[in-house]
């Protein structure tokens, strides 16, 4: 939910009742009639009562949170209640309080090790620790006493804590009570973005919780989880930004790209293909020989961004074929393949790259030097600042440079692997087939010309063409 979130839930709860719409809740009922062990016929007038009284409870039930957000709690009511007139009450056996004695943390224990099976490496990254925290801070007790003023305390201290708590000199090693009774600066804390991924995993858990019935009926999953709101709305000052031209032509300009001096091919490849694919780092940083292939038929070749193997995109829309741009191709990028391919047990692009264990990403040690890298040629914010000009902008800068020569943007969009946008419909989604790669070639990575910000010419045949 947004900071308008109960007012949005609250106007579609009434909708639903005014349309006599009731699906929003049959859901929820059905499974409560399930752990009852009561039995009614969907076509009965018990049941549509039934439901119809849910509905009812459930705006009862948002005005109250709508009120005690903004700090009012003179309600009598201490949670959600099925309602007096419900024909339950003539069916059902009283509900009891659940009795198991189950602590938090043996739940979160066997939660990580079920759930953690299917994480890949760079969601168990984020994910457990967030989880660990989210018990730090509510405390191990029994989870049938776990509450909504524990879900706000929880909500209360992330919106408090420094997003850099564990590398920052002036965070680093600080309890959580110490870092509580600190002053910490708005810039240095947590970012929407973060609040939301943290809270989306804390809200799994939660409803898992309710899966296991280790929950009491009168504390359900999402009456729980929706006291997790995000506060902070994210600073349009703290969004990335395209590169400028002339930041470009600094990036690439002889005096600062130059291959010779580079220790590693991946130095003068990733920059290169990020500019001319758009593509995000890990994407480019992951990428198999395997994975550099020609469409059949047109003879095009394309990166085909996969998460096959250890491999791992960001979204559905990720998953997708991006045409090789012939200055790429001039510049040696298929002979390096061919060449790699001939090196017994190469599988990557870039072989010298390693996971590091703190992320599950191949993309630490590239991030770290392209931060170095761009400081040097004076783009972007310096050591110790927060910069918006960061490798993603090569992102931006295609993106932009496709809008501004009104190339298609369906295209685009599926040539940068985005979910969102202009034409995210159903139809889109569930039955239109991708563009072919010749299409997409044709249509954008063909009129794409990046001549005013990259000498080709002084970068044709560099030593990195054939070495790893």
């Amino acid at each position: 939910m947004t900071e308008t979130g109960y007012e949005v839930g609250i106007d579609e709860v009434r909708e639903a009742l005014i349309c006599n719409d009731q699906s929003m809740i049959e859901r929820d009922l059905d499974r409560y009639l399930a752990k009852k062990g009561i039995t009614l016929d969907k076509d009965s007038m018990e049941y549509r009562l039934l439901r119809r009284g849910f509905l009812r409870q459930m705006l009862e039930a948002l005005k109250i949170d709508e009120r005690r957000h903004n700090g009012d709690y003179s309600d009598p009511y201490s949670s959600f209640a099925i309602p007096a007139t419900s024909p339950l009450q003539s069916v059902a056996a009283p509900v009891t309080k659940i009795q198991d004695r189950t602590m938090l943390s043996e739940a979160l224990d066997k939660y990580i090790s079920i759930k953690s099976q299917t994480w890949k490496p760079s969601s168990q990254k984020d994910m457990i620790p967030t989880l660990k925290d989210f018990l730090e801070m509510v405390g191990d007790r029994e989870i049938r006493t776990l509450n909504r003023d524990h879900m706000r305390e929880y909500q209360r201290i992330m919106h408090h804590l420094p997003s850099r708590r564990t590398t920052s000199l002036k965070y680093k090693g600080k309890s959580l009570a110490q870092l509580l009774n600190m002053d910490i600066p708005d810039d240095d804390k947590l970012a929407p973005k973060t609040l939301k991924t943290a809270f989306i995993t804390v809200r799994s858990f939660i409803k898992w919780l309710e899966e296991e019935a280790l929950l009491d009926h009168d504390r359900p999953a999402k009456h729980l989880n929706s006291t997790l709101i995000v506060l902070r709305k994210q600073s349009k000052a703290d969004k990335r930004r395209s590169f400028t031209d002339k930041e470009l032509q600094t990036l690439f300009s002889p005096e600062n790209f130059t291959p010779g001096t580079f220790r590693n091919a991946w130095q003068f490849w990733v920059p290169i293909i990020g500019l001319y694919t758009g593509a995000r780092i890990e994407e480019l940083c992951q990428l198999h020989l395997a994975d550099i292939r020609q469409e059949e038929g047109t003879g095009i070749w394309f990166f085909d961004i996969n998460s096959e193997d250890e491999k791992d995109v960001k979204t559905e829309a990720g998953k997708r074929m991006v045409p090789i741009h012939q200055d790429l191709i001039d510049l040696g990028l298929l002979d390096r393949v061919e060449a790699l391919r001939k090196m017994k047990g190469t599988i990557r692009l870039f072989p010298t790259l390693n996971s590091r264990s703190s992320t599950g990403k191949l993309s630490g040690a590239v991030t770290q030097w392209f931060t170095r890298y761009r400081r040097t040629c004076g783009v972007g914010a310096e050591k110790g600042e927060k910069s918006i000009a960061v490798f993603h902008s090569f992102r931006h800068s295609l993106i932009s440079r496709c809008k501004f020569m009104d190339l298609s943007r369906r295209k685009v969009q599926e040539m940068v692997g985005h979910e969102q946008g202009e034409f995210d419909d159903v139809t889109g989604r569930v039955y239109e087939d991708r563009y072919p790669v010749q299409a997409i070639y044709k249509a954008v990575v063909s009129k794409l010309d990046f001549s005013d910000v990259v000498d080709l010419g002084r970068l044709k045949g560099t030593r990195w063409v054939r070495e790893a």
